[in-house]
């Protein structure tokens, strides 16, 4: 008998997706503040990127966008649809300025970013799938006898 035996099978695909988005979002928040603290600690407010010379509103709204993006994957920890979909349209604006931005330095690792939030979005709408299938098959009691 298998071990997942008492969980259906799209019950199990859910979990993996949300499990999935979960801890790429964790290692990918862990990995923001490790950078983070470690310019912070070897490179202080001597680091180029700090000085105010070199924050112009491109910088700064692609900077907004980038925290906006994490914002919703921590968001997505509890609220998967509301998370991916803030994550998707940040880091989706942060990989366009970054793209288009003289001043920051474009990778295409970036893009790792975007795999949580569409996995959130992916697990939202297999959830609400479920739950539609669910109430197909299960009609509401009627409401008068009469009916």
């Amino acid at each position: 008998m298998s071990p997942h035996s008492t969980i259906p099978k799209d019950g199990l695909v859910l979990q993996i997706v949300q499990w999935s988005a979960r801890i790429i979002s964790g290692l990918l928040i862990i990995y923001c503040i490790a950078m983070f603290v470690n310019s912070m600690l070897h490179h202080g407010n001597k680091d180029i990127s700090f000085s105010p010379d070199a924050w112009d509103g491109l910088m700064i709204a692609t900077a907004a966008f980038f925290l906006i993006g994490i914002s919703g994957l921590i968001v997505g920890f509890v609220m998967e649809g509301e998370g991916g979909l803030v994550s998707l349209l940040g880091m989706g604006s942060f990989l366009f300025l970054t793209k288009y931005n003289p001043n920051a330095n474009f990778t295409i690792l970036y893009f790792i970013f975007i795999i949580p939030s569409l996995l959130y979005i992916l697990y939202w709408w297999l959830e609400k799938q479920k739950i539609h299938k669910y109430r197909s098959t299960h009609p509401i009691h009627k409401l008068h006898p009469s009916d």
